[in-house]
């Protein structure tokens, strides 16, 4: 590793597959290289090194340090026993433009976090939160169907007004989630007129959900 403590780059892709072989090597990685380890195979990581990688992964992302790109497809690895106790708090704290807080919901869907769903839900239905957040916070949902909360939460983005979903992106969202496992089609129809803006992103979700 370099003075700073990230791994230098000529070694950034041994790094992961080394640490995958030595869980204590990945300990000491992790404060500096959360994002880098989640290339690895995570099957010696224990339980407690999961719940320090994703600790560390939300720290330098709110921090601001530049993580690797695609790292989102390994959120899954960080399933542990106390996920749900971790993440509660970032996605409870406030304030606009938070980065950390759309992470920890996409790594809530990512490992179906189902104990969240109250927090998620929170989320979705506050008009004063970041748009992106909340859309993040649909899509957690969505992979929560089973819990009936989800399922009002999603339910009640689709009744949203216009000030409370500006652009309609939130709905589009909510009934790509909804639709077909928890929409009919009757239910469905009212809700197929695209929004004011950003018609041609709602017009796509449309003719997923008719196709």
């Amino acid at each position: 590793a370099a003075d700073d403590g990230h791994v230098v780059q000529q070694l950034r892709g041994l790094a992961p597959w080394l640490a995958s072989l030595r869980p204590s090597l990945a300990e000491n990685l992790c404060a500096c290289n959360a994002d880098l380890l989640l290339g690895g195979d995570p099957v010696m990581w224990t339980p407690a090194l999961r719940e320090r990688i994703t600790g560390a992964l939300l720290t330098l992302i709110d921090r601001h340090v530049p993580i690797t790109s695609h790292v989102d497809r390994d959120y899954a690895k960080l399933d542990h026993p106390r996920l749900a106790e971790q993440l509660r708090p970032w996605l409870r704290r406030s304030g606009q433009q938070d980065w950390a807080r759309r992470v920890a919901a996409d790594i809530a869907k990512a490992c179906h976090c189902v104990e969240l769903c109250p927090e998620l839900a929170g989320l979705v239905l506050d008009a004063t939160e970041d748009e992106f957040l909340r859309t993040a916070a649909v899509g957690a949902l969505g992979d929560m169907l089973d819990v009936p909360a989800a399922v009002d939460a999603l339910r009640a983005v689709l009744e949203s007004t216009t000030a409370d979903d500006p652009d309609g992106a939130l709905r589009c969202s909510a009934l790509d989630a909804l639709w077909p496992k928890r929409l009919s089609v009757a239910e469905l129809l009212p809700y197929l007129d695209p929004p004011r803006r950003r018609r041609s992103r709602c017009r796509s979700s449309v003719r997923s959900i008719v196709a």
